[in-house]
């Protein structure tokens, strides 16, 4: 298990962290506006209009809510001192390759996707809304973390999506495990289980991204209490706040540079991607991370 990263050094700690309901609350710290400068942030918005991800329990497609949440993790973001490179806003990119190259063509440091979560099929029961049948699954609840070992920087993916975990914690945010369940479809090996961040090789937009990239299921959307919770703009606030604290020690730690973006080179549709030359940690190992499409 991955030891907890220390989030809270001394001018590098970004923005308040207000109490969140139902989700425990953390201490409040003083803003530092700067302390992403220069930061090129890759903001992946999961899923898209003609796929919309997993329904909710309500029956809203997970893009609806992705969205949302992205747009407010861009201002929080922003308002750090990042720049931020929407991907998908609208929902007109289902092409997940494409969502990679746009990254690297932005010349982006770090790639973000952003999602919520579903569960398997078979704890999922009926219910009606406006006397429509709907299902849900109200015994998940919380966030997930997801990465590759198949990225072409994956030691610093991984620990990128470990401090993540842990801010998300450090925000009064607690992690969902049920992916880890030895069935089909889930089976994912944890990487860090108290941060609830898991290895997941074969996710497209963590495998083939060439900056360092994570994917973040917000909340569980089938959970009918937890769908009206991540709707809210406090939680959406409280979470946007977690991913820059995030960002702040990766910054610390080394494992983000800004300007590092400009250093990629691309390389054909599919193919591996490549840095011009290897990040100062050298632990990247150039590996194929295409074997077959997957859908958005």
């Amino acid at each position: 298990m991955t030891p907890q990263p220390l989030f809270f050094r001394a001018g590098l700690v970004l923005l308040s962290l207000l109490p969140l309901a139902g989700a425990g609350s953390a201490a409040a710290q003083s803003p530092a506006p700067d302390s992403l400068q220069g930061l090129r942030v890759a903001l992946d918005v999961g899923h898209s209009l003609q796929n919309q991800g997993a329904g909710s329990a309500r029956g809203v497609g997970e893009f609806h809510f992705n969205q949302a949440t992205a747009r407010v993790v861009r201002d929080i973001l922003t308002s750090a001192g990042a720049h931020v490179v929407m991907i998908n806003e609208n929902g007109d990119l289902p092409d997940l390759l494409r969502r990679t190259d746009l990254a690297l063509e932005k010349q982006c440091d770090v790639f973000l996707s952003i999602h919520h979560d579903s569960c398997h099929q078979k704890y999922k029961q009926k219910w009606l809304v406006d006397g429509a049948p709907q299902e849900y699954a109200d015994q998940f609840s919380g966030f997930g973390v997801f990465c590759s070992q198949k990225h072409p920087q994956a030691q610093l993916s991984r620990q990128y999506a470990t401090i993540l975990g842990h801010a998300m914690l450090a925000a009064g945010f607690h992690p969902a495990l049920h992916h880890h369940e030895a069935i089909e479809g889930e089976n994912r090996p944890f990487i860090d289980e108290a941060a609830g961040v898991y290895e997941y090789s074969d996710l497209i937009v963590v495998k083939r991204t060439a900056m360092p990239a994570a994917l973040l299921e917000c909340g569980v959307i089938v959970n009918r209490d937890e769908e009206l919770r991540v709707k809210t703009r406090e939680y959406q606030e409280q979470l946007a706040k977690a991913v820059a604290q995030a960002f702040a020690e990766c910054l610390s730690q080394g494992v983000l540079q800004p300007g590092s973006g400009a250093r990629l080179s691309p390389t054909p549709r599919g193919g591996p991607v490549a840095p011009v030359s290897p990040p100062e940690d050298k632990k990247g190992l150039l590996r194929r991370l295409f074997e077959r499409p997957q859908k958005p």
